[in-house]
């Protein structure tokens, strides 16, 4: 095994521009983009994030995800805390290639 296999990627922060009404750090998920002859599939990575929570916008040539976990209560004293919730912010420019009209999610 390489030592690049063990490491940890911490996740990334991002500054969303406006304002949030959620107290809590915004990251950019990993994503991978497929191209196939009748479709173009985007993969995100937001662990935590239910399938009703994700919200995808597109305006002009701006493609939008977003995902939101949902809010929890602590159900005793943290002692140990490695991972951190928060939501999530990825925003692409898309080619002039692409059919906006033809594009859908789940």
């Amino acid at each position: 095994m390489a030592d690049k296999d063990l490491e940890i990627e911490e996740k990334q922060e991002v500054q969303v521009t406006g304002e949030s009404t959620r107290n809590v750090p915004v990251f950019v998920p990993a994503v991978d983009i497929y191209e196939s002859e009748n479709a173009l599939t985007l993969l995100a990575d937001m662990p935590g994030v239910p399938i009703e929570n994700v919200d995808i916008d597109m305006d002009s040539d701006q493609l939008t995800i977003r995902g939101g976990m949902p809010q929890t209560e602590e159900t005793g004293k943290v002692i140990f805390r490695e991972y951190t919730a928060g939501d999530y912010h990825r925003q692409f420019t898309l080619s002039s290639d692409i059919d906006r009209e033809r594009s859908r999610h789940p």
